[in-house]
């Protein structure tokens, strides 16, 4: 009789398998979470922040693939995309600051898109960073920029002036290196976008060469907002990001900066 009782307990039904798959279906095909591994996105974003993604904003995929059926729209400026990377082959999370034809410009803390500023208040400056809130297309978050950086501004001003010669090799490379956290201009190539990460100073994105322009064929969705931050099961020094081990900040929105602090 205990033998039959074990049998039961783990019969696997085809409702089961129906659930399962089902599950899977929608996951891989419409909704999903991305698990915040850096503070790229810091501080709209916190490391361990699970973002439910949109996987239909854009278009219209074969279930389970990236396979694009019907596109639906492009993301708009201000949009917070999940891409993968190209070179890497990483899965990156970034906002839209320019589509196919616009005109990016960076000078200092500001940004232009096609000669118009993005709207940008001061809210918060201390000596380890400073936090705008910025505006782009009536989406708003708060930017973060690494006062450490701020001094390239200065130096980029007086090199173009005349009033400043770099000769030191160590300068050089920083500046190199640097440059475009500060100063740049970009003019996005259609069938593309240019994406920033909020955590301005730290972050790999469409300003450097490594990532570049991102093709919109590699857009897999749109975030949508922010499930809870949910801290990692840790074994060993070893992070098992799938494993939670605590729940916090709920339901936070991620176009909205009240939310974001």
């Amino acid at each position: 009789m205990k033998k039959n009782m074990n049998k039961n307990k783990f019969k696997f039904t085809r409702s089961d398998l129906l659930i399962v798959i089902s599950i899977l279906i929608i996951k891989g095909s419409f909704l999903d979470w991305y698990y915040i591994p850096s503070g790229s996105m810091n501080p709209t974003l916190q490391v361990n922040d699970r973002v439910i993604v949109d996987m239909n904003a854009y278009d219209l995929k074969v279930p389970l693939t990236d396979l694009s059926i019907i596109k639906n729209k492009t993301p708009d400026r201000g949009d917070v995309i999940i891409f993968k990377e190209t070179n890497s082959d990483r899965i990156y999370i970034k906002r839209v600051v320019g589509k196919a034809g616009d005109q990016v410009r960076l000078d200092g803390h500001n940004i232009y898109i096609n000669g118009t500023k993005v709207d940008s208040e001061l809210i918060e400056s201390n000596e380890s960073f400073s936090q705008y809130r910025q505006t782009i297309e009536g989406k708003e978050f708060i930017a973060q920029y690494d006062k450490r950086y701020d001094a390239i501004s200065t130096i980029l001003s007086k090199t173009a002036s005349g009033m400043l010669e770099i000769t030191d090799v160590e300068t050089l490379s920083f500046m190199n290196k640097y440059r475009a956290l500060r100063k740049g201009a970009w003019v996005v190539p259609e069938g593309h976008l240019f994406v920033m990460g909020d955590n301005r100073d730290h972050s790999q994105d469409s300003r450097f060469s490594e990532v570049s322009f991102i093709s919109e064929n590699v857009v897999r969705g749109k975030a949508s907002f922010i499930l809870a931050n949910m801290k990692p099961l840790e074994i060993g020094g070893m992070t098992i990001p799938f494993i939670p081990t605590s729940f916090t900040g709920f339901n936070r929105d991620l176009y909205h900066s009240n939310h974001t602090q």
